[in-house]
């Protein structure tokens, strides 16, 4: 499969970086007691054990990356832009909440 131009690989990256980090400093804020899942929906799916959490955020992850791919080869390049700046400023904001908290309770 060959990338259409624009295809924000390095961003993505870091986009699947932070979800990691997402899921690593929830891990850690559960397993102490030292916060709650704020989303409904993602704490119901913490509720079937992190083996699912992990699978369904992955998946959920490469589903938004062929989502990204089909949108840039309409030429949608702008949109996929905004949405992935979007994303990547909404997990940054996440994980660092979630080492600040960490980081308090150490």
């Amino acid at each position: 499969m060959v990338l259409p131009k624009g295809y924000p690989v390095k961003r993505l990256i870091f986009f699947i970086l932070l979800s990691t980090l997402d899921i690593f400093t929830t891990y850690i804020l559960l397993k102490y007691g030292w916060g709650k899942e704020a989303n409904p929906v993602a704490a119901k799916i913490i509720s079937w054990g992190w083996s699912y959490t992990i699978f369904i955020k992955y998946f959920t992850i490469a589903l938004l990356c062929l989502i990204l791919y089909r949108a840039l080869k309409k030429k949608k390049t702008r949109a996929v832009n905004l949405a992935i700046n979007f994303l990547i400023i909404f997990y940054i904001a996440v994980v660092a909440n979630n080492l600040l908290i960490i980081v308090i309770h150490l």
